[in-house]
């Protein structure tokens, strides 16, 4: 009998296991938590609803064990699929590559980038207004005035004939000095005279305060005949503003005995500078003061073309007291009242209503 000799890497003489080749052990049975273990032949089951699996999420097809939908998102940030299976809703404002936002709620406009139309409502005061002209302000006193041509020779016949009453019993200005037979008379002013005529100035701008406050209420587009010369809007800062005028033409009156020069030049600065005054006083009820200042700060600001409305003013008066022996005054009059009215409105940035 014939003996093998060992095995130089078996000395012992083990048998391996013929399963595990290099003589190492089996692994341990897998472990299921039970303490029990399944068939050889049969692969444990997973589908049973009464012991799912430690690593096994729950089925959420079962009609028994509803989601809650106010429980902590699951892992991954999605939330649960809704009842009865099927995809879980696309979370808000879409999030999937190439979708399009949602359109946005009714009345909510602009909220995805929607152009915006137009800014404020209305815009800004005089913002379509076009620029100042003097060929646009006389242009619209004419047109003002076609529009309600009896109205406003009404209204100026009226205030003239009381001027110049007036003007003829207060203004004995003047001190004709014949002198001796032949010689030249001399015209000489007195002190008396410039008071009585300062007196009848101050009435004069009362009295033409009442067409300024129509000329207003027609650029404000209030205008509705007689009753607009008397409806004053600010009666009180308006009637002041005109006897403060008055007031300033007396004592420059006054001055002219001493200088009349001087004074003819501080007359005509004066006028230009406060020629608004009645305006800003009927239209926002400013006090006399700030009246002449807004005044003043108009004519400042835009003094170029003031004073090319100033001297086209005394071209048409001149014409006026041509035509017909004074009567073209019955049209150039309220044509110059609604044309300062224009210049006023536009050169402080405001609407002007049609003509």
């Amino acid at each position: 009998m014939t003996q093998n000799p060992p095995d130089p890497q078996n000395p012992g003489g083990e048998q391996p296991n013929p399963q595990q080749p290099g003589g190492f052990p089996p692994p341990p049975p897998p472990s299921y938590g039970s303490g029990s273990q399944p068939p050889a032949d049969q692969p444990p089951s997973y589908g049973s609803p009464n012991q799912p699996p430690a690593d096994q999420p729950p089925s959420y097809g079962s009609p028994n064990q509803p989601p809650s939908y106010g429980a902590p998102q699951q892992p991954g940030g999605f939330p649960p699929p809704p009842p009865g299976g099927g995809a879980p809703p696309p979370p808000p404002g879409g999030g999937f590559p190439g979708a399009a936002p949602p359109p946005p709620p009714g009345g909510q406009y602009g909220q995805y980038g929607a152009p915006q139309y137009g800014g404020p409502a209305g815009g800004q005061w005089g913002s379509d207004q076009p620029p100042f002209s003097v060929g646009s302000a006389i242009s619209y006193g004419w047109n003002a005035f076609k529009s309600n041509a009896g109205v406003w020779i009404g209204a100026f016949l009226a205030v003239a004939v009381i001027s110049v009453v007036l003007q003829s019993l207060l203004n004995p200005s003047v001190n004709v000095d014949l002198g001796d037979a032949g010689s030249i008379p001399m015209v000489e002013y007195t002190f008396a005279g410039q008071l009585l005529a300062g007196l009848a100035s101050i009435v004069t701008y009362l009295l033409s305060a009442v067409l300024i406050q129509g000329a207003v209420h027609k650029v404000n587009g209030r205008f509705e005949g007689f009753g607009s010369f008397t409806n004053f809007t600010h009666a009180g800062p308006l009637f002041v503003a005109a006897a403060a005028l008055g007031v300033v033409s007396l004592v420059l009156g006054l001055l002219s005995v001493v200088s009349p020069f001087l004074t003819s030049i501080l007359n005509l600065v004066w006028a230009i500078l406060s020629v608004f005054t009645l305006y800003v006083a009927a239209d926002r009820g400013l006090q006399v003061v700030d009246a002449v200042k807004e005044s003043f700060r108009l004519v400042t600001s835009n003094l170029g073309s003031v004073i090319v409305l100033w001297l086209a003013t005394i071209g048409l008066v001149i014409a006026g007291v041509i035509v017909v022996c004074f009567t073209g005054l019955i049209i150039v009059v309220p044509l110059l009242v609604l044309a300062w009215a224009f210049a006023y409105k536009t050169l402080s940035g405001q609407p002007v209503a049609a003509p």
